[in-house]
């Protein structure tokens, strides 16, 4: 089923005259052609899907002889083409071109109301264009330490996971700053999106007035001041519910509590705040797994086993004596003697 703006396509997987699966895609862009169009998608599905031993078209498909050739060498057997005319294929094939009807108007569809949404977004918000990619910036942190930056990219208001990141921001100083984390993952990720292809539109950050400073400080140091509109989404101080801030108001975007719009945002925003939450979680399991005693030359796996299970804990373990640590099966003095000095000021080598 093909249109201008696109095509869709369903494949019906038939066995002992039973429908045994299917699948169905949508091809934005496609070829003018119809049969090479076909001749596209047969390559494609049989470049990962194994070939029957029929395989029952629509209309003739450019290029058989070459596909059927491939095939074979593709170590997929010989492949028989037909183009029914009558009877149960016929049927089979209209069934294949209903989900595919099906297929394209739900994608259609689906991108009308995007573009619809974008275009009250633009009104909106006063932007310069409808936005495309929305890409949403959250800085989490645990006790001022392990901080993360958390970039989440959202195209046609669609999960763009592919474009996820995470951003590891060193401690400044040993204090949680959210403006500074935030300038730099936004330095960093800009970079990288630029390098990669896939700026955004619009950047969402978490926050209001001060965060949006700090984000249009930042594309007017990488001069890209101009190229990517920003706004902010946070809690309205003076009223309940979340409020959208725009760079060079003073008061939020006057939206009421169940606008799509604001919505959307919050959806994004959500995700963002997921995503760092999500990799925080990794991230100190991970480091549930290392010890002190991992930096200590001649502790092993075996050997730091040994000693919790003796000691009974790590805070234990440096409240020891020599003597108790020298008692544990294994250690010995001169061993009990780097454990004390390796977790007393952090062992060196020299």
């Amino acid at each position: 089923m093909c249109g201008r703006v696109g095509a869709a396509v369903a494949v019906l997987l038939i066995r002992d005259g039973l429908l045994n699966g299917q699948h169905a895609y949508f091809i934005p862009n496609p070829l003018d052609d119809d049969r090479e169009l076909m001749a596209e998608v047969l390559c494609r599905f049989y470049d990962k899907h194994p070939a029957p031993d029929e395989i029952v078209l629509p209309m003739e498909s450019a290029g058989l002889d070459t596909l059927a050739e491939w095939l074979i060498e593709q170590g997929q057997g010989r492949v028989k083409f037909r183009i029914p005319q009558r009877g149960s294929m016929v049927r089979l094939i209209e069934m294949a071109e209903k989900n595919a009807r099906q297929v394209f108007v739900e994608r259609i569809s689906k991108k009308d109301s995007w573009h619809n949404l974008a275009a009250r977004m633009q009104k909106a918000l006063g932007l310069l264009m409808p936005p495309e990619r929305i890409t949403c910036i959250d800085i989490s942190n645990i006790g001022g330490s392990q901080t993360v930056g958390s970039v989440v990219n959202y195209w046609q208001g669609e999960k763009d996971a592919a474009k996820y990141r995470h951003y590891k921001i060193p401690r400044i100083d040993g204090l949680p700053d959210d403006y500074a984390s935030m300038a730099e993952t936004l330095e960093r990720h800009l970079r990288r999106a630029a390098t990669e292809d896939y700026m955004p539109n619009l950047l969402l950050v978490d926050g209001g007035k001060g965060q949006l400073n700090v984000a249009r400080r930042i594309l007017v140091d990488l001069g890209m001041d101009g190229l990517v509109e920003l706004a902010g989404i946070a809690k309205d101080k003076g009223a309940k519910g979340e409020r959208i801030y725009r760079p060079g108001r003073k008061n939020p975007l006057d939206l009421p509590g169940n606008s799509d719009i604001l919505l959307l945002f919050m959806r994004i925003r959500d995700e963002a705040h997921r995503f760092g939450i999500t990799f925080h979680r990794k991230w100190r399991n991970k480091e549930a797994l290392t010890s002190p005693l991992d930096a200590i030359p001649g502790i092993g796996p075996a050997k730091k086993k040994t000693l919790l299970k003796t000691m009974g804990s790590l805070k234990r373990i440096k409240e020891a004596s020599l003597d108790d640590l020298a008692a544990v099966p294994g250690i010995g003095l001169s061993l009990a003697q780097k454990i004390q000095a390796g977790l007393k000021t952090g062992y060196s080598p020299q």
